[in-house]
């Protein structure tokens, strides 16, 4: 059995390797500009805490700014969750790693079978989603108003 120690006192973090340790000290020195969540904000310790499980090639894949971002979005998305209750938040695909650049059913059931090894028919995702309590939504751009005075000079330099 292994003793604990507050977190505060560091000692939680004497095993981690010297390379990873700089890099996640990298991520803790971040200050998030203040926003609408101030309330969220987190400290360095969290930081230390939050990454020191994660790999050295993970935590260089990425900026500083970006981890400590992802962070602290965890942690509000976590201060909202009430028990009982699911509550995932779904990033668009990065079309060069998911070959997709909106997910659909199928796309879905591609990526679990290839991430986790389980395999769905679009059916059984949908339905599994839906099991969830799940929705999907997908979002619309929304026009801007008409350029009258644009259009007119399109129309007027446009060969008739």
């Amino acid at each position: 059995m292994h003793a604990t120690s507050p977190a505060g006192d560091g000692r939680h973090l004497r095993s981690i390797p010297p390379a990873r340790l700089a890099l996640i000290n990298r991520i803790a020195r971040i200050r998030l500009p203040r926003g609408p969540h101030a309330a969220a904000r987190v400290s360095a310790e969290f930081l230390r805490t939050y990454y020191r499980g994660v790999g050295e090639e993970d935590l260089a894949a990425r900026t500083p700014q970006a981890l400590a971002h992802a962070a602290h979005c965890h942690l509000e998305l976590g201060r909202r969750r009430t028990p009982g209750q699911s509550l995932v938040r779904v990033f668009n695909p990065d079309p060069e790693r998911d070959g997709v650049s909106s997910w659909r059913a199928k796309d879905l059931c591609r990526s679990v079978e290839a991430r986790f090894g389980v395999a769905y028919s679009e059916n059984g995702m949908l339905r599994l989603l839906h099991d969830l309590d799940l929705s999907w939504q997908k979002a619309r751009p929304i026009p801007p108003e008409a350029d009258l005075k644009a259009q007119a000079r399109f129309k007027k330099n446009s060969p008739a």
